[in-house]
């Protein structure tokens, strides 16, 4: 049996941003699930990573989906990869 471990999980978020969401199929429910996770994440201690393909022209993560998370850590790519 597989048991959680928060301290060896981590939840990574991929480039859920203002120019890409509305590329996205279904972006309202993405959005509403990314957001339903990070808080998950909060609450069992997984920490949240963001990643943010070139915020610079495509903006930055989705303000809920980022506020969602008391601390998350967001790093920016220039590639689309992680």
């Amino acid at each position: 049996m597989t048991i959680f471990k928060a301290a060896k999980s981590t939840l990574l978020v991929v480039d859920i941003q203002k120019k890409l969401l509305p590329a996205m199929a279904e972006p309202t429910d993405v959005e509403s699930n990314a957001i339903r996770l990070v808080q998950a994440a909060d609450l069992t201690g997984v920490p949240v990573v963001i990643s943010e393909q070139y915020p610079d022209g495509i903006g930055h993560t989705v303000a809920p989906v980022l506020s969602a998370s008391t601390k998350p850590k967001v790093f920016d790519k220039l590639h689309f990869d992680c």
